[in-house]
Formats: C-alpha cells, structure tokens, sequence
C-alpha cells in the first residue's frame, strides 16, 4: 500500500489502544493526526485545523465512542460547523448490516473493526471521493 493520503483525519474513540494503532497507520498512509475521545473534542480539534490549514480533513468515529451516534445529534453539530469533514462510522461487525441508516445519518463511509491498514485506506479513500456530504 503506497502512501497517497493528503490532509488529516481526527480520530474518535475512548480506547488508547486503538489510538495508538489507527496514529501509526494513519501516518503510514500519510494523514496528519489528531486525538479525540469524544465527537465534543473532535469539534475543538476541527476548529483548530480549519484555523491552521483549512479544510480536507477526515473524521472516524467509533460507534461507542458517543452514545449519540446511531441518534445523531452530535453527528449533526459536526456538519453544521463542519460541512465539508467527510465522516467515517468505526463499528464492530454486529452492526455493520446498518450500513444504509449510517449513510442516511450522514456518514461519507464505514469501517468495520478489527481492520487493518488496507481497509482503513479503502474507507478513507471512499469517503475523500464522495462529492457532497449527505444532508442532515
């Protein structure tokens, strides 16, 4: 897998583990990095990466990171101040077959853990391609 990754992609999810794994493929591929445990921080850190470098920013959440993804009211904040962050959903494989209700919440993409490097760039890569993020 060549590295052909442009801008950053911020990272929610409450596991240090997964942190530390998604970090070094993320760099790998050659994203920027950015931690957050929770969508709240992961608005912080977009304003600071709008502020610094404008957008082509990816967002992954886990879907236990927030209680409120499947609802989809933080999910809703973040495009509404971020309406060009495509978003990728994280799940296990027991919700995956909701695939549909992810991208009618507004996710531009799915990734179903464990993953490895080369499905994490596929939903990256999916998700960059889309040309309009899905309206809330």
């Amino acid at each position: 897998i060549l590295p052909t990754g442009k801008g950053n992609v911020v990272m929610v999810d409450g596991d240090a583990e997964v942190h530390s794994q998604a970090e070094e493929m993320l760099q790998y591929l050659g994203y920027g990095y950015r931690r957050s445990d929770t969508l709240e921080e992961a608005l912080v850190e977009l304003e600071k990466l709008d502020a610094e470098e404008g957008s082509n920013t990816i967002v992954i959440v886990a879907s236990e990171a927030n209680s409120q993804v499947f609802g989809g009211a933080s999910i809703d904040k973040l495009r509404k101040s971020q309406p060009d962050v495509k978003i990728v959903l994280c799940c296990e494989s027991d919700t995956i077959d909701r695939v549909e209700e992810f991208h009618d919440r507004g996710f531009d993409a799915h990734l179903q853990k464990p993953y490895q490097l080369l499905d994490l760039s596929r939903a990256l890569n999916s998700a960059s391609r889309r040309e309009k993020p899905n309206t809330i």
